[in-house]
This record gives C-alpha cells, sequence and structure tokens, in this order.
C-alpha cells in the first residue's frame, strides 16, 4: 500500500501476520485510519474453494448461485449479430465481431458465450444490469463500462483473464442502498490500470488482483485472491454493513464459543 489513502472509521484491513503489511516508512502517517483498521486474522478462504464450482453452475442456469434478478434455468448463447437486450424502436447497431454491448444480453438470464482456448471479448462502454454472463473469454472491459446488479464470471485463467485499462465502475455509486451491487469472478487475475471504482462490488479470482482507484471511489467492496492484491494510492475506503451487499457471495464460518 503507497500513500494517501483513507480508511474511514468500522474500515477492517486483517491479514495472518501484520508485520507482512508492505507500506513506505511513512505510511501510517500518510494512510489515515489504516493502523486503528489493521487486525491478525487468518482465514480458510472457503469462497474461493468453492469458487469453480459456482461458476460451473452458471453453464446450466442452476438455481443454488444464481443472483434474485435471473431467472433458474434460463440461459441465452450470445450471438454478436442479435441484439434482445434493445428497446423497441431502437435501430438495430451493426454488428461487431470484436465486442459486445449492452443490447447484446438479455436481462433476467444468464449470457453465456464460448471463445475458445485464449480468446478475447470487449465490453463497451455503457451500463450492463440484471444478467449473469459466463464465459471462457478473457473479458476486457472498455473506459465506461459500468456494472449494476450484474455477476460476471470467467473459466480463463490468464493472469488477466477480467482487466480494463481505465474507467471500470463496479456496482451503483448509491451511498449504501439495497440494491445495484455487482460480482466478478475468475479462475484467472483481475488488472484495472486507472480509475477503478466500486460501490457495493465484489472481486473473486484464483490469481492476483491489481488496481488503482480513484478518489473516493472505493466504498463497500470485497476482494478475494488465492494471490496477491496490490492497490496503489489516492484511495479512499468506505464501509458499507449488509446494505447494498445483499447479493454479495459468501461462505459460512464457524466458531466455538462458551
Amino acid at each position: 500500500m503507497n500513500h494517501n489513502n483513507y480508511f474511514e472509521p468500522g474500515t477492517v484491513v486483517s491479514m495472518p501476520n501484520i508485520d507482512d503489511l508492505d507500506i513506505p516508512r511513512s505510511g501510517f502517517e500518510k494512510n489515515d485510519g489504516l493502523q486503528t483498521a489493521l487486525r491478525n486474522g487468518k482465514y480458510r478462504l472457503r469462497l474461493l474453494n468453492q469458487l469453480p464450482d459456482i461458476i460451473d453452475s452458471f453453464w446450466t442456469a442452476e438455481a443454488e448461485h444464481l443472483p434474485p434478478y435471473v431467472s433458474p434455468s434460463y440461459y441465452y448463447d450470445i450471438d454478436l449479430r442479435e441484439f434482445p437486450g434493445l428497446p423497441p424502436g431502437e435501430p438495430e447497431p451493426k454488428g461487431n465481431t470484436n465486442s459486445l454491448n449492452s443490447y447484446h444480453f438479455k436481462q433476467n438470464a444468464v449470457n453465456r458465450m464460448i471463445c475458445g482456448g485464449s480468446g478475447s471479448i470487449t465490453m463497451d462502454a455503457g451500463l450492463y444490469s440484471e444478467f449473469v454472463f459466463i464465459s471462457d473469454c478473457e473479458i476486457k472491459f472498455s473506459n465506461g463500462v459500468v456494472l449494476e446488479d450484474v455477476v460476471i464470471a470467467t473459466t480463463h485463467e490468464g493472469a488477466t483473464s477480467l482487466n480494463s485499462p481505465q474507467g471500470l465502475q463496479i456496482g451503483r455509486d448509491d451511498d449504501c442502498t439495497e440494491g445495484g451491487g455487482a460480482s466478478l469472478m475468475t479462475l484467472g487475475g483481475f488488472k484495472v490500470a486507472s480509475s477503478l471504482s466500486v460501490y457495493n462490488g465484489q472481486v473473486l479470482a484464483m490469481g492476483d488482483i491489481t488496481f488503482s482507484a480513484n478518489a473516493d471511489g472505493v466504498k463497500g467492496a470485497s476482494f478475494i485472491s488465492y494471490g496477491q492484491i496490490d492497490g496503489t494510492s489516492n484511495m479512499d475506503m468506505g464501509f458499507c454493513r449488509n446494505s447494498g451487499m445483499e447479493n454479495a457471495y459468501r461462505a459460512p464460518y464457524f466458531r466455538m464459543v462458551n
């Protein structure tokens, strides 16, 4: 963690050994709230242990892991020449063999796409909402992509299987009100080069999570990785309790008490 990050009261930064925290010499002075937020905490990453099965269940739209805005057993195979999300009366856009826009997706359904091998697909700028997208592609998010009430998952195992050059927004900027959250899942890694905004958002990755955030751009976030999580400077970390993240994926933990 570098400089000029702010951790609001209630934020928790935990690791098995807080001595492993990597910050500059003046890191606590230049990261307001970080020292108070630190906790020793070791967790079995039970949610990541389940991640391959969760992603696999999307291919057949099994009910167990679907968000409430998607109907069980309702799936759609994306065709780049078809636009099921196009509003009535809108002119049909020309098909693009290299990218997707919001019109390519069917709402309230699991949308499926096969790239094969090391193939990739780009999601163009725009608002995407109320569907699940499952693929084996490397998925690239253009500058200006906004995800609200969406789950996007890929079986691609590349180090940057979910990636964006800048300007990706995960979740609705609504000050932690109910709904609007988004979850991204990958068997590989996640990388956003600059200007990541997260509002009630979740990233689950078997590989590394690397990002640079907007100032005041991370409020209500869950990042879980089997690899390394790297953030940079000028981030405000805000805490949403359960409101706004009610559809985030969780795994149960248990403890014995007297």
